[in-house]
């Protein structure tokens, strides 16, 4: 990515003005998408189209300001968003037009981003998170404008920061130089836990902060107010902050610096991120099985094919290797005319080339059983469940449907022949059963294959844990289909796993 000729210091850090610049490219290969989306609001805003026509000559050239900010010089479009910000504040905007305004854009150029980036995760989402630094920007230069015009004009200005307050979706909390709360919207009221009146006058290091980050936190603030440490200023960043029963949440929020004649004041608009969280932790985890679960596909292919390689080898490779002896003794004989002795090694060959493609017909059906494609799904898991019975000795209760009346297409037929394969596979390490219960039907539109053993039974722990490789894949196969599986274990009564794939949304994407 080629470097700017003037970062914008002022709206993020280094680290991320690349994504900022990524987004402001799709935001201007997009912009006049954004423009006639907001059309709407405008005639439906009769205060947005008043202050729109106090700006005709910037907001012409808008798209210009956009385009100079792509290759590096911000500080016009700065300045244009700052004057926009202070001419709706003066004509009485609401905040939540604002919103409405910045989400029109969001709604707009987020789906963009993705088309743009899908193949780049990391640069996606740091597009989208400076998408999220833009809007922010935008709507603490508003914040700022609704503030000042409190200074100057206090009456007008006061309606204008209610109605800021009370449409903002984040917590929004104002405090003075001297770190007592002076401001704290509905949202900040449901976030944390106390009423208005609860907060207003108290000391923010006393009610947000728990008692043991207080120290760190005040030495943060003496900077801030004193001007020394301004690195938390216009950036989001988190921080544990606490709720009035005493449990701590993680926070993102950004920290605004206002001062005019005076002491300084602050604001913060915070939003809680305990689900943003929990969702990363959980893509992280999920993750980090799919890895897992790669490194033992690799493994089980790699010893599939030691397997293969062995089998061919030891019995292929023997019995070929008898052929040819075979051979060359009649070779032999013939010379001596001795031709009953012949006859009986031609029986015996003929006897080992019925072994030879025994043996070969056995290494094919292990790796794909030709009953699968030839005859369809019923008949191939009934010859399943008859193999692993011989095999194991293990009885199988068997309920199968007509296949004349089953439609299934050839990548259900596969899962559902892999995952019953995988089960009793894990019936025959795990469970210690006597008896299988094998039931597939048709159900409402749906395939569902139920497994049911009278074994140990499989505990919630090991359902849940992502260690179990087995069973990842057998749920990545399902939710590559839509479906879903169950696994329901009893201890000392058994396992039944229920497999359930939609049959009705694959025969109307065909």
């Amino acid at each position: 990515m080629d470097e700017p000729r003037n970062a914008p210091t002022t709206w993020c850090t280094n680290d991320e003005y690349p994504g900022l610049l990524d987004f402001w490219r799709v935001y201007d290969a997009h912009y006049g998408e954004v423009t006639r989306q907001m059309q709407p609001l405008f005639a439906e805003n009769p205060e947005l189209a008043k202050a729109s026509q106090d700006l005709p000559i910037v907001r012409a050239r808008t798209h210009d300001l956009v385009r100079e900010g792509v290759e590096g010089n911000w500080a016009p479009y700065e300045e244009h968003l700052r004057n926009t910000a202070q001419q709706y504040a003066r004509v009485g905007l609401t905040f939540e037009t604002w919103n409405l305004l910045t989400q029109v854009l969001g709604d707009v150029i987020a789906p963009r981003i993705v088309d743009a980036y899908i193949h780049d995760p990391t640069r996606l989402k740091a597009a989208l998170r400076g998408m999220r630094r833009f809007l922010d920007v935008a709507r603490v230069q508003l914040a700022k404008s609704f503030i000042l015009e409190k200074e100057t004009a206090r009456e007008e200005s006061a309606a204008r920061k209610a109605a800021m307050l009370e449409a903002a979706i984040d917590a929004f909390v104002m405090v003075d130089h001297t770190g007592r709360i002076v401001e704290f919207n509905p949202a900040a009221v449901e976030t944390f836990g106390y009423s208005r009146e609860e907060a207003i006058g108290g000391e923010l290091v006393d009610l947000l902060i728990a008692a043991r980050r207080r120290e760190a936190h005040l030495a943060i603030f003496r900077g801030l107010v004193d001007g020394t440490d301004s690195s938390k200023l216009g950036h989001r960043f988190e921080m544990m902050l606490r709720r009035s029963d005493g449990s701590e949440i993680p926070t993102e929020l950004v920290i605004t610096r206002i001062s005019r004649d005076g002491p300084a004041m602050f604001t913060a608009f915070i939003r809680d991120v305990t689900m943003e969280r929990r969702t990363r932790e959980a893509l992280a985890g999920s993750e980090q099985r799919l890895r897992n679960l790669a490194a033992r596909l690799q493994e089980a292919i790699e010893e599939e094919r030691t397997r293969i390689a062995r089998e061919i080898h030891d019995e292929l490779g023997q019995q070929l290797t008898a052929l040819k002896l075979d051979l060359a003794w009649i070779l032999r004989r013939y010379e001596t005319g001795d031709r009953s002795a012949v006859d009986e090694r031609l029986t015996a060959m003929a006897n080992l080339v019925d072994a030879t493609a025994e043996t070969v017909r056995r290494l094919a059906t292990g790796l794909r059983p030709g009953i699968l494609d030839d005859l369809g799904v019923v008949p191939a898991l009934e010859w399943q469940a008859r193999e692993f019975e011989t095999r194991t000795g293990i009885c199988v209760d068997l309920t199968l449907p007509d296949d004349d009346d089953l439609d299934v297409p050839a990548e259900h037929a596969t899962a559902f022949f892999r995952i019953l394969q995988e089960l009793l596979t894990n019936v025959t390490r795990h469970a210690k059963a006597k008896t299988v219960r094998i039931c597939l039907e048709q159900d409402e539109g749906d395939l569902v294959l139920e497994v049911q053993d009278d074994g140990r039974g499989i505990s919630a722990a090991e359902t849940a844990s992502g260690a179990s490789l087995g069973l990842v894949g057998m749920r990545e196969r399902v939710g590559l289909l839509r479906g879903r599986i169950d696994f329901e274990g009893t201890p000392g009564a058994g396992t039944k796993v229920t497999t359930r794939v939609p049959l009705r949304a694959v025969a109307s994407a065909r």
